[in-house]
């Protein structure tokens, strides 16, 4: 009961408070700002078509997390360089069990599924703080979805099609992400850009995480992962 009151909490507050961002700029790239000016200092700068997390709004600003994987900076980017992922249009769900959901309109299909975690062929590295003794790396990769312990849960499938045809993603691009929460999954999709958006908050109690996948006219492009809190 605890752990599902700390997701709704999680789920919650990301979505009245939080939310992903596609970087569009002509220039190609966007600045990153230490403080929410034009005059503040560019700490760094993001391409455009690469995805941002956005936390919250200082005036006509966004504080953003960007980069990959666990390796991300922080900043401030004015809204006018940013389009909100959660303004494109939500694709429905057309089927949904406990262990795989479907997502489907038109020739747009997303089927994902969930199984236990199976450690068979699973290279598991443990690290030590004192006397605890927690996961560190799974596969010799850094994972997400527990506070260093055991994932309960993974995915077992991960497949879109588009226009009729599936697209090629390869097994790294979700094999260390775990906790699926089918729930909080959505379909988005940008019919002007020809572009799907895969949108997840997954947690098993304590190890909170939002992801995103973007795919480009039938083909994967990218995948970002952030803390979300």
């Amino acid at each position: 009961m605890r752990h599902l009151a700390f997701l709704a909490l999680l789920c919650l507050s990301l979505q009245l408070h939080a939310q992903f961002a596609l970087v569009e700029d002509k220039d190609g790239y966007v600045n990153v700002r230490d403080k929410p000016s034009l005059s503040g200092t560019v700490t760094g700068r993001v391409p455009s078509g690469n995805i941002v997390f956005c936390m919250e709004t200082a005036g006509e600003w966004y504080s953003v997390d960007y980069g990959s994987g666990k390796q991300t900076g922080s900043g401030y980017i004015h809204r006018s360089r940013l389009q909100m992922v959660r303004n494109f249009p939500e694709i429905a769900v057309q089927k949904a069990t406990e262990d795989s959901i479907i997502f489907r309109q038109d020739s747009l299909r997303l089927v994902l599924g969930k199984r236990l975690f199976r450690q068979e062929n699973r290279q598991l590295q443990y690290n030590r703080s004192g006397e605890y003794q927690y996961l560190a790396r799974i596969d010799g990769r850094d994972f997400w979805g527990t506070d260093g312990g055991l994932p309960r849960q993974e995915y077992s499938v991960f497949r879109l099609s588009w226009k009729g045809r599936p697209v090629n993603m390869p097994d790294s691009a979700f094999n260390d992400v775990f906790e699926p929460n089918f729930f909080h999954t959505q379909l988005r999709y940008d019919s002007a850009g020809g572009r799907c958006f895969v949108e997840a908050i997954n947690s098993d109690g304590a190890g909170g995480y939002v992801v995103i996948w973007m795919f480009e006219r039938g083909v994967y492009k990218t995948r970002q992962v952030f803390y979300g809190f």
